[in-house]
């Protein structure tokens, strides 16, 4: 199965998401700013895109390895998550846990999306729980 996402770039400069090879988890995200994240500090990047993400479905921001690893930059929510109606500016908050000040480069990678499908449920209350379903 192959979904389609739609998506406008908000900064025709900024490289646009693509899949590169097939069986690839996610595709890059690319800072369409330049930020300075001080030790200890969270800030907002632009990705330059919105996205239309179908019913029953969601796209997921993960940090990046490589950043995460080298420069202790990640996400500052763990996951963020983009539902199938959230329609403005794609943006990653970044959190520095680092022990020095990081420049973000415009065009630089600075998450990865992946779709994921979702189940729709609904919560029943109860008194007990039982031992396993």
């Amino acid at each position: 199965m192959k979904l389609k996402i739609k998506c406008v770039k908000t900064d025709k400069k900024v490289l646009a998401p693509c899949q590169l090879t097939s069986g690839k988890v996610g595709i890059s995200l690319y800072a369409a700013d330049e930020v300075d994240i001080h030790v200890g500090e969270v800030v907002s990047v632009s990705a330059g895109i919105k996205i239309s993400v179908p019913v029953g479905f969601e796209a997921q921001i993960r940090s990046r390895s490589k950043l995460a690893y080298e420069r202790r930059i990640m996400l500052a929510n763990g996951v963020g998550t983009i539902d199938n109606d959230y329609r403005d500016e794609v943006k990653v908050i970044l959190h520095n846990l680092g022990d020095r000040d990081y420049r973000v480069q415009r065009g630089e990678k600075i998450a990865k999306m992946v779709i994921v499908p979702v189940v729709d449920f609904e919560m029943e209350i109860v008194d007990d729980l039982p031992e396993f379903d």
